[in-house]
């Protein structure tokens, strides 16, 4: 496995465990929940756009987004992370699905 790679699967494995925290407060509470999406941290999604990389808009390009905006931008970092969902009846814009 390449650094790169192991910092991203290190990172969604933290993430997994502290997604399945916040789980907790939704309506699936003592049932195991598999969602896949994006991750996406809200300072970005509020932004409308990638910190670092300005030019894509953050609910249609989530797929460029950095491993580095997500764990070493300290407004990104503290802003914490959703998982966003792709998107549905034509739409190109991704939502948010799960909550931190």
């Amino acid at each position: 496995m390449q650094p790169s790679s192991f910092l991203l699967a290190s990172f969604l494995v933290v993430l997994s465990v502290t997604s399945g925290t916040s789980a907790q407060a939704c309506s699936a509470q003592g049932k195991n929940v598999t969602a896949t999406g994006f991750v996406m941290d809200n300072y970005c999604i509020d932004l409308g756009k990638l910190m670092d990389n300005p030019t894509v808009k953050t609910l249609e390009g989530p797929e460029v987004h950095s491993i580095h905006c997500l764990v070493d931008l300290k407004p990104c970092v503290d802003s914490l992370y959703t998982l966003l969902a792709p998107p549905e009846n034509g739409s190109k814009l991704y939502t948010g699905q799960y909550f931190n």
